[in-house]
Protein backbone atom coordinates (compact mmCIF):
# COMPACT_ATOMS: atom_id res chain seq x y z
CA UNK A 1 0.00 0.00 0.00
CA UNK A 2 1.18 3.44 -1.26
CA UNK A 3 1.60 5.89 1.59
CA UNK A 4 -1.14 8.17 0.02
CA UNK A 5 -3.01 4.60 0.27
CA UNK A 6 -2.20 4.76 3.91
CA UNK A 7 -2.96 8.26 4.74
CA UNK A 8 -6.51 8.36 2.52
CA UNK A 9 -7.09 4.71 4.86
CA UNK A 10 -6.50 6.54 8.06
CA UNK A 11 -8.42 9.75 7.53
CA UNK A 12 -11.11 8.23 6.90
CA UNK A 13 -11.06 5.98 9.91
CA UNK A 14 -10.65 9.14 11.74
CA UNK A 15 -13.85 10.72 10.98
CA UNK A 16 -15.37 7.71 11.06
CA UNK A 17 -14.75 7.39 14.76
CA UNK A 18 -15.15 11.03 15.59
CA UNK A 19 -18.72 10.89 13.47
CA UNK A 20 -19.06 8.04 16.12
CA UNK A 21 -18.44 10.07 18.79
CA UNK A 22 -20.38 12.69 17.97
CA UNK A 23 -23.83 10.01 17.13
CA UNK A 24 -23.41 8.15 20.50
CA UNK A 25 -23.57 11.38 22.25
CA UNK A 26 -26.80 12.93 20.57
CA UNK A 27 -28.35 9.68 20.38
CA UNK A 28 -31.26 9.03 22.63
CA UNK A 29 -30.32 5.65 23.11
CA UNK A 30 -27.45 5.88 25.40
CA UNK A 31 -29.31 7.96 27.83
CA UNK A 32 -26.88 8.39 30.37
CA UNK A 33 -23.92 9.79 28.03
CA UNK A 34 -23.17 13.15 28.62
CA UNK A 35 -19.90 13.44 26.87
CA UNK A 36 -17.13 11.71 25.46
CA UNK A 37 -13.40 12.86 24.82
CA UNK A 38 -10.67 10.96 23.22
CA UNK A 39 -6.92 11.67 22.34
CA UNK A 40 -4.96 12.23 18.83
CA UNK A 41 -4.43 8.79 18.85
CA UNK A 42 -7.14 6.98 20.09
CA UNK A 43 -5.93 4.95 22.58
CA UNK A 44 -8.01 6.52 25.58
CA UNK A 45 -11.76 7.69 25.57
CA UNK A 46 -13.24 8.90 28.53
CA UNK A 47 -16.82 8.66 28.71
CA UNK A 48 -18.54 11.47 31.02
CA UNK A 49 -21.91 10.02 32.33
CA UNK A 50 -24.67 10.01 34.63
CA UNK A 51 -23.77 7.24 36.78
CA UNK A 52 -27.03 6.03 38.02
CA UNK A 53 -28.04 5.89 35.03
CA UNK A 54 -25.21 4.59 33.75
CA UNK A 55 -25.46 1.48 36.22
CA UNK A 56 -28.82 0.89 35.21
CA UNK A 57 -28.78 0.43 31.44
CA UNK A 58 -27.00 -1.10 28.68
CA UNK A 59 -24.86 2.23 27.71
CA UNK A 60 -21.72 -0.01 28.65
CA UNK A 61 -22.23 -0.99 25.22
CA UNK A 62 -21.04 2.72 23.83
CA UNK A 63 -17.13 1.79 25.83
CA UNK A 64 -16.83 -0.77 23.73
CA UNK A 65 -17.73 0.30 20.22
CA UNK A 66 -14.89 2.93 21.48
CA UNK A 67 -12.21 0.04 22.24
CA UNK A 68 -12.57 -2.08 19.07
CA UNK A 69 -11.96 1.11 17.08
CA UNK A 70 -8.95 2.72 18.96
CA UNK A 71 -7.90 -1.10 18.48
CA UNK A 72 -8.74 -1.13 14.69
CA UNK A 73 -7.15 2.61 14.33
CA UNK A 74 -3.74 1.60 15.93
CA UNK A 75 -3.72 -1.60 13.96
CA UNK A 76 -4.08 -0.30 10.58
CA UNK A 77 -1.57 2.47 11.82
CA UNK A 78 1.35 -0.33 12.41
CA UNK A 79 1.36 -1.25 16.01
CA UNK A 80 1.74 -4.43 17.03
CA UNK A 81 -1.28 -6.30 17.89
CA UNK A 82 0.83 -7.54 21.22
CA UNK A 83 0.94 -3.90 22.04
CA UNK A 84 -2.09 -2.00 21.62
CA UNK A 85 -4.37 -0.65 23.90
CA UNK A 86 -7.29 1.63 24.58
CA UNK A 87 -8.50 2.16 27.37
CA UNK A 88 -12.02 3.52 28.41
CA UNK A 89 -12.62 6.09 31.42
CA UNK A 90 -16.11 6.69 32.63
CA UNK A 91 -16.44 9.21 34.91
CA UNK A 92 -19.63 10.55 37.02
CA UNK A 93 -20.67 13.82 35.77
CA UNK A 94 -21.33 15.47 38.81
CA UNK A 95 -18.02 14.32 40.46
CA UNK A 96 -15.87 13.81 37.48
CA UNK A 97 -14.76 11.31 39.13
CA UNK A 98 -13.58 8.07 37.66
CA UNK A 99 -15.69 4.99 38.82
CA UNK A 100 -14.62 2.25 35.66
CA UNK A 101 -11.83 1.48 33.40
CA UNK A 102 -12.19 -0.69 30.87
CA UNK A 103 -8.85 -1.79 29.21
CA UNK A 104 -9.20 -3.31 25.72
CA UNK A 105 -8.12 -6.05 24.66
CA UNK A 106 -7.33 -6.99 28.05
CA UNK A 107 -10.78 -6.80 29.66
CA UNK A 108 -11.92 -9.12 26.68
CA UNK A 109 -9.77 -11.70 27.81
CA UNK A 110 -11.66 -11.61 31.29
CA UNK A 111 -14.78 -12.93 29.94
Amino acid sequence: MSKSQHKKIMKGMIEEIIKTVNETTQSKDFASLKDITYNKDFTEFTLIVDKATYENSMDGLAAFTFGMSGMMYQLYNGVDPNEYKVTILVKDQATLKEFDKIVYPDSLKDK
